[in-house]
């Protein structure tokens, strides 16, 4: 039944299911550009140090989200340093605000819209279907 009380925790299951692709992308861009073919560096062809702890960080994916009655809470967990990775002069690697915005507000918001329009409509025909019964 859709109730206000039963909202908070719709879109809280719904964005557990695709905190998920976030972190994916950002493990994806680490293996590539941080990891990958950019590991040596250009000017004198030395390996760079990695250390492993930003993969191992993604692996891991520690996020929590919490539907309360004061609304909804999620917490992300990162590396600090993960923000500088975007930086030009660090590499301009484009692993942080592009994959959760570009997956957050393209993707997630906008499927939440329609499956939430969806459930609301199954589920107010579902109590319509039980009125009459």
């Amino acid at each position: 039944m859709a109730t206000p009380e039963n909202l908070p925790q719709f879109v809280a299951e719904y964005l557990k299911r695709h905190f998920p692709k976030i972190y994916k992308t950002q493990e994806g861009i680490a293996a590539s550009r941080i990891y990958g073919r950019k590991a040596v560096r250009a000017d004198n062809g030395k390996p760079r140090s990695r250390s492993g702890a930003l993969m191992a960080a993604l692996q891991a994916a520690p996020a929590s989200i919490n539907a309360g009655t004061s609304g909804i809470e999620a917490f992300l967990s990162y590396p600090y340093y993960i923000r500088f990775l975007d930086m030009k002069r660090f590499g301009n690697n484009k692993i942080y605000n592009r994959p959760i915005w570009g997956i957050l507000y393209k993707q997630t918001f906008v499927d939440l819209k329609f499956d939430l329009a969806a459930w609301l409509r199954e589920s107010t025909a579902s109590d319509i279907r039980q009125s009459y019964q």
